[in-house]
């Protein structure tokens, strides 16, 4: 992502079309709520209170909720990968990005790669990370499969057209631009940096942003994780 844009103006109430993140002094959380238009969200990056009995997350929750994408795109072994039926029953923690990315792309990775290593393997085991590339013709089959690996080998890399997959990102809020290249051979995406976070019902009640840390993180998915044990 190109400096000036990398976060899209991350920590600004800013809205396209009818997104807008909101935040409420007394009645919990902030809220992201998505509209109807499908502009997309922009920005994700108000830090969220400490979890209450209201609300047991550091992610900043998102209305209405966003259901388990049944977009179909092919993983790194070439395998068609449908989410909703692919990663159905299980924790999925869902970004979009590219490999090339100076900051957010692998700074979020490594986060929940480190994240997941805070945590037991009852937990991890239900958990599943879906990297979405938005320059498949950058990010090959196996440069992204090399990538995901320096972050942990289970993550699971998946790519498509990328008019498609920008489409299908905006679907979920996540604003996505057409992959762009400077006269220095520099390759530049601008796109939202909020990571949807869906329970093993298959839906998404929150997002974290790139402020959310390791142990946040870490709480968020054994919450997920106790909540469906329940």
């Amino acid at each position: 992502m190109a400096p000036a844009t990398a976060r899209i103006r991350e920590g600004l109430a800013l809205v396209a079309g009818c997104a807008l993140l909101t935040a409420c002094a007394s009645a919990g959380p902030p809220t992201i709520r998505q509209g109807t238009t499908g502009e997309g969200l922009v920005t994700v990056a108000t830090a969220p209170a400490a979890p209450s009995a209201a609300w047991p997350y550091y992610g900043i929750r998102i209305e209405p909720a966003v259901a388990l994408p049944t977009f179909e795109l092919t993983d790194t072994t070439g395998a068609p990968y449908r989410p909703s039926t692919r990663a159905a029953g299980r924790i999925v923690t869902l970004f979009f990005g590219y490999t090339a990315c100076p900051d957010e792309c692998p700074t979020t990775m490594a986060d929940i790669a480190a994240a997941l290593r805070e945590l037991p393997a009852s937990v991890r085991d239900r958990v599943t990370t879906l990297f979405v590339t938005l320059d498949p013709a950058h990010d090959t089959a196996g440069v992204l499969r090399g990538w995901l690996a320096h972050f942990d080998p289970g993550f699971v890399g998946l790519s498509g057209p990328v008019a498609e997959v920008d489409r299908d990102a905006l679907a979920l809020g996540v604003p996505a631009q057409p992959p762009s290249e400077d006269a220095a051979g520099t390759r530049t995406v601008e796109h939202g940096t909020q990571t949807l976070v869906f329970g093993r019902d298959g839906t998404a009640q929150f997002v974290w942003s790139p402020e959310t840390t390791v142990s946040d993180i870490a709480h968020d998915l054994k919450q997920l994780a106790d909540v469906s044990a329940r």
